[in-house]
């Protein structure tokens, strides 16, 4: 069950376009999700976002190059 509660400050607002993309894979879906909830000007670092969810380095990476193979990545990517 999902519950939904209203937001008055600290949410992100996502296309549904986006999250209904059906060439993304659910983990590239999520990756994306994270990302845009960012700010504008963080640098895209899969090390870091390895460090901040427990997935992993080599997930974050495959997860990071669907990304990009769609053309749905921010930009360049620092290692």
């Amino acid at each position: 069950m999902i519950i939904r509660r209203p937001h008055q400050q600290n949410f992100t607002v996502i296309d549904n376009q986006a999250i209904h993309d059906a060439d993304l894979s659910l983990k590239a879906t999520g990756l994306l999700c994270y990302l845009l909830s960012l700010p504008p000007d963080w640098d895209v670092s899969g090390r870091a976002l390895a460090n901040m969810k427990k997935d992993g380095g080599e997930a974050v990476y495959s997860g990071l190059k669907e990304l990009e193979a769609t053309g749905k990545d921010r930009g360049q990517v620092v290692e």
